[in-house]
């Protein structure tokens, strides 16, 4: 599995766990707020979780342009 697989894994479960989303609806293409419906707040916990488990840091204007799954 690529790291690349593995975020990927990671964010489908957090979409699942934290905002009830189904793993079937979540593609690599998939708009968060268009197609997923997640709002802001989702996205800065989505980002947190993955922070903390990568031990990266993300700039909130990064957070912020996030607009796909990808």
């Amino acid at each position: 599995m690529t790291r690349r697989d593995e975020v990927f894994s990671d964010v489908v479960l957090l979409l699942e766990n934290k905002c009830g989303i189904a793993p079937s609806e979540v593609s690599t293409q998939a708009g968060l707020f268009d197609d997923l419906g997640l709002d802001s707040l989702d996205l800065i916990a989505i980002a947190q979780v993955l922070q903390a488990k990568y031990q990266i840091s993300l700039d909130n204007e990064s957070i912020a342009a996030v607009r796909t799954v990808r």
